[in-house]
């Protein structure tokens, strides 16, 4: 049967006074199943029993190996069940990890190295054991930093969204955001099956269509207000370039992305005929190309991506969340006061809106913010 298999034993010290022996289930343990016959896999950490308790910060660990209301406090082998062993060696390491001479030896180099390979599903594995082992995440905030250098490159922005934002990677986090805002016509976020309940808290963008879409027509705007005869056809000779792009109308490119409609409009010199006017019309011989190509150029600099430390109003960079608000709209400007990564008004305003606000600081931030011409580069 699966569950008279040897552990594979991971030694993380060579003075080890207990064993972690984790357990992982082929599915999960109902009510009164002792699991015997779905063991997947069994796995016997070498560990210390003080660094559990003392360094470890974990209220469980501190209660499981110290409280006589619990029969392991004093065994050599304790049996923590179904839970994925990559993922509990991940946080292992993380604790051993604040002793430097660990870290530098040749055990903590190898385990390191090892958890470094965790495939990204497995991370959500990390986040639920460690939820259980009540170890701050800070603590390990340090680790992901290290798996995220090593498999950014190779990791579908997806994936990397919860995880950034759990462990409070700010850089991963933004850089996410912005290249799913940029990419994907939808945003969806990958949603772990086995652990369906961790995913971030439900926030809307704004889409980044409605301001191209905007910037393109502002121009269109002032010719419709003017009294030469050339209007008409200048109107006429600019929507029809546009719409030859096949990135235009933008309301009509739900299956395209913002980067993609960029692209797309890249072209619109190809297909634009400038109105021959007889007269010297200002508005008419106005620099159509100069308005798409402002308006992409502005578009693809106008959001850096959601910002942690903006999403966060339990920690306000003024008196309190409220004045935060008004302090950023009226006063410095400085979208990124305190924050760990740079970023400018689009993403302070996506990543602070909504919570915490009222109504009516919620409308001043949709009527005022977004379209302050002061605050954003609007072309023409």
């Amino acid at each position: 049967m699966a569950g008279h298999q040897e552990p594979k034993v991971i030694v993380f010290s060579h003075d080890a006074d207990m064993t972690l022996r984790v357990l992982e289930y082929t599915q999960p343990l109902k009510p009164n199943d002792d699991g015997g016959d779905k063991i997947k896999s069994t796995t016997d950490f070498q560990v210390d029993r003080q660094v559990l308790i003392n360094t470890s910060d974990s209220e469980f660990f501190r209660a499981l190996l110290t409280s006589n209301a619990w029969a392991e406090s004093g065994k050599s082998l304790v049996t923590l069940k179904e839970h994925n062993p990559a993922s509990v060696e991940a946080i292992l390491c993380s604790v051993y990890s604040k002793d430097q001479t660990w870290k530098s030896s040749s055990i903590g180099q190898h385990t390191t190295a090892r958890t470094l390979q965790l495939p990204a599903k497995n991370l959500w594995d990390v986040i639920a054991s460690n939820h259980l082992f009540m170890i701050p995440f800070p603590e390990i905030d340090a680790w992901f930093s290290a798996w995220y250098e090593d498999n950014e490159q190779k990791t579908v922005d997806e994936m990397l969204l919860y995880p950034c934002y759990q462990f409070h990677h700010a850089r991963g986090f933004m850089s996410a955001t912005r290249n799913l805002v940029y990419d994907r016509p939808f945003i969806e976020e990958y949603m772990n099956e086995k652990h369906y309940r961790f995913h971030l808290p439900p926030r809307l963008i704004r889409h980044l269509r409605v301001l191209l879409a905007s910037w393109l027509w502002k121009p269109v705007a002032n010719v419709l207000r003017s009294s030469c005869v050339c209007k008409e056809q200048t109107v006429f000779e600019y929507f029809r370039a546009l719409t030859l792009t096949g990135g235009y109308p933008i309301d009509q490119q739900g299956r395209n992305s913002v980067s993609g409609v960029c692209r797309s409009l890249g072209s619109f010199d190809n297909d634009f005929e400038p109105t021959r006017s007889r007269h010297d019309c200002y508005v008419c011989d106005a620099n159509w190309s100069r308005v798409v190509t402002d308006a992409v150029i502005s578009i693809k600099k106008h959001f850096d991506g959601l910002c942690l430390d903006c999403m966060d109003h339990t920690q306000p960079k003024f008196l309190d969340e409220h004045e935060d608000y008004w302090n950023h709209v009226s006063y410095d400007k400085q979208w990124d006061k305190h924050c760990h990564i740079k970023h400018g008004q689009a993403t302070w305003y996506s990543s602070f809106k909504e919570e915490g606000l009222n109504p009516a600081q919620k409308q001043a931030m949709r009527g005022k913010a977004v379209y302050d011409r002061e605050m954003v580069n609007i072309p023409g």
